[in-house]
């Protein structure tokens, strides 16, 4: 499988080191090419995570993804808006099949998940893990 991942902080960064771990090719594009100093460099220089100076909501950018080899895309950067614009590209134009996205804003979430874009907070999956902590007690 091939992914990439747009946004390559904290998450972005775990994400292309697991992936890569679990054998895909990772594609992570990034706007500050600094962020690839967190990236495994023998991950890099097998090949298995392929850095990408980037904004993955500029078509001359995106242009640099292998988009006919890509199953899924995750859009994992620190804006909700950015994030949302990116799975639209990657889902209504390229179809990419699976397309994630970071969202934080429960009014953005309910209306990206009626397009059919998958997404997920932070905030929501930390209360989930403290509650199901909590009732396995």
């Amino acid at each position: 499988m091939t992914v990439a991942i747009v946004g390559c902080g904290v998450l972005g960064t775990s994400l292309s080191a697991t992936l890569s771990n679990q054998g895909q090719t990772v594609y992570t594009m990034d706007t500050c090419i600094e962020t690839f100093e967190r990236l495994p460099k023998s991950k890099i220089n097998d090949s298995s995570i392929v850095p990408i100076v980037g904004d993955g909501t500029r078509r001359k950018d995106l242009a640099k993804l292998p988009f006919r080899d890509i199953d899924t895309l995750i859009a994992v950067t620190g804006s909700d808006t950015v994030n949302a614009l990116v799975a639209q590209i990657a889902k209504r134009i390229h179809g990419i099949p699976l397309v994630i996205c970071r969202i934080e804003d429960q009014n953005k979430r309910e209306m990206y998940m009626a397009l059919e874009i998958s997404n997920a907070g932070a905030t929501e999956i930390l209360a989930k893990t403290i509650i199901d902590t909590i009732e396995a007690r």
